[in-house]
């Protein structure tokens, strides 16, 4: 097919990076982090979800409801401190792939590039990434340390459904027939960790230090605070390697359906976390 304007797939793949934000703000938890701690109306809603799940057997004492429709703010860094900590250990379950998907794509792309030469150059560049992106996961686990998570439970802790889907739908496009797919990913969660207008994770790092309430948060940042200054200097580079590579209109197809799945997927994340350490506050507030 004929190749299609590399521009139109930027313009595209910047309204899923507008999508994924608006994902992420529909999440009471993931909207919390952004904005640097849950909203009251967040609280009940998760806090009421939790009771009513049978499997946490919290007892809606009238002492409990109270709290759950008037929370202090110990309430809310209770939450906050819960939802945060389980997330990092999630992000700590998808990163160590990212470098074997860079890999496989190199791998896959690589077959074609004696069709396509041009490909020779955006060859050249992933596997650059493979070893930038290499030891990432590390950063969450310290943070997750920081926050008194033992190692224990990260190893014996399981990727979540969303982390889940987030690995099969990577896994799927780096082995198909269109494996440029995966730059739509990558381009939609390195323009969120480079971007620094509200909602991006730049911000989301200043706000969780100076409004979640949870102890010892500035040591358990770093994840996000390596990314957003790694990923200046990705997102242009990756840019540019977009734009000067003519990409067919099945390529352009693939990079926006994946772009916009993993867009979704990822902000489902923190939707999926048990908030073990908040369901046993919550039991804490029966009597």
């Amino acid at each position: 097919m004929e190749n299609w304007n590399p521009e139109e797939t930027i313009g595209l793949l910047e309204i899923e990076v507008k999508n994924m934000i608006n994902n992420m703000r529909h999440s009471d938890i993931f909207r919390g982090f952004l904005n640097g701690s849950v909203d009251i109306d967040g609280y009940r809603r998760t806090a009421l979800r939790l009771i009513a799940n049978p499997l946490n057997r919290i007892e809606a004492t009238p002492e409990l409801m109270s709290r759950v429709y008037n929370p202090i703010p110990e309430d809310l860094s209770a939450l906050n401190h819960s939802a945060y900590s389980e997330w990092l250990v999630q992000v700590s379950k998808y990163m160590p792939h990212n470098p074997g998907f860079i890999g496989k794509s190199i791998r896959t792309i690589g077959k074609l590039a004696h069709e396509r030469p041009e490909y020779k150059s955006l060859i050249e560049h992933l596997a650059i990434d493979v070893q930038e992106e290499t030891g990432h996961h590390k950063w969450a686990i310290d943070d997750a340390f920081a926050l008194g998570v033992s190692e224990k439970e990260i190893k014996g802790t399981r990727p979540n459904q969303a982390v889940r889907q987030y690995l099969l739908i990577l896994e799927d496009v780096v082995n198909s027939d269109t494996p440029l797919g995966f730059e739509g990913a990558a381009y939609i969660l390195t323009s969120w960790a480079a971007v620094r207008d509200e909602g991006f994770m730049y911000p989301m790092t200043v706000n969780l230090i100076q409004k979640s309430g949870i102890p010892e948060i500035k040591n358990a940042v770093s994840v996000w605070q390596n990314h957003a200054t790694l990923d200046q200097e990705h997102i242009q580079d990756q840019t540019n390697e977009i734009l000067k590579t003519p990409v067919k209109y099945g390529d352009h197809q693939a990079m926006a359906r994946v772009a916009k799945d993993i867009g979704k997927v990822y902000a489902e994340i923190p939707e999926h976390l048990p908030l073990r350490t908040f369901v046993r506050y919550l039991k804490s507030l029966r009597a």
